[in-house]
């Protein structure tokens, strides 16, 4: 009997709205009896100019889901503890 696979499944909702940034790589560090981490690095356009207004605001809820659909799929919960803007120009 032949398995079928589904899609592969990845959002990061923030204040339970998708977010449109495009995440280049994710972590996420688990360690027992500790805060789980999440760790997002997203890369903006060049020409998009930034300035210091939070992008996902400190202490906005934090819902991230991926996995392969349908029987796969985990849910992480968490809030917006700390970001960063750095550029590399």
């Amino acid at each position: 009997m032949a398995v079928t696979v589904g899609p592969v499944v990845y959002a990061i909702y923030i204040n339970e709205v998708l977010s449109k940034e495009f995440p280049l790589d994710v972590e996420i560090r688990q360690t027992w009896g500790q805060h789980d981490l999440f760790y997002i690095r997203i890369e903006h356009q060049k020409m998009l100019v930034l300035n210091n207004k939070a992008l996902w605001p400190k202490n906005a809820p934090v819902r991230i889901i991926w996995g392969q659909a349908p029987n796969n799929i985990q849910t992480w919960y968490g809030y917006v503890n700390h970001h960063t803007i750095s550029a590399n120009c």
